[in-house]
């Protein structure tokens, strides 16, 4: 089964001395996650492009570009604080990683949008 998990890391003086942030994601089915984005983000990411349909599993290889996108404040709970923030995203298929990726963002007091 491929099973996709989150790790959150924060620095809040964006030096990029990460601590383990204290929020659990559910490691769950791709699908499952795919399913469960759309139900909580899907007014935020209706005008991209070449997302996988919701209900789409298996998932079709294929490039996804988001370019010029700021992320929504409204998507992100009031009790993530400012500062430099780094997602580790791990997938695993059959116990056996397949993928992981890193973001590092930085995010600010909302800007409205």
């Amino acid at each position: 089964m491929l099973i996709i998990r989150f790790d959150l890391f924060h620095s809040s003086r964006g030096n990029q001395q990460f601590n383990h942030y204290p929020v659990k994601f559910p490691n769950q089915p791709v699908c499952e996650f795919i399913d469960n984005f759309y139900a909580d983000y899907s007014k935020y990411v209706d005008d991209m492009v070449n997302l996988p349909r919701k209900d789409e599993c298996p998932i079709a290889p294929r490039i996804i570009y988001v370019l010029n996108k700021p992320f929504p404040s409204k998507a992100v709970p009031p009790f993530f604080p400012s500062g430099l923030w780094k997602t580790q995203i791990l997938i695993t298929l059959n116990d056996v990683e397949t993928a992981r990726f890193e973001l590092i963002t930085k995010t600010w007091n909302d800007l409205g949008i």
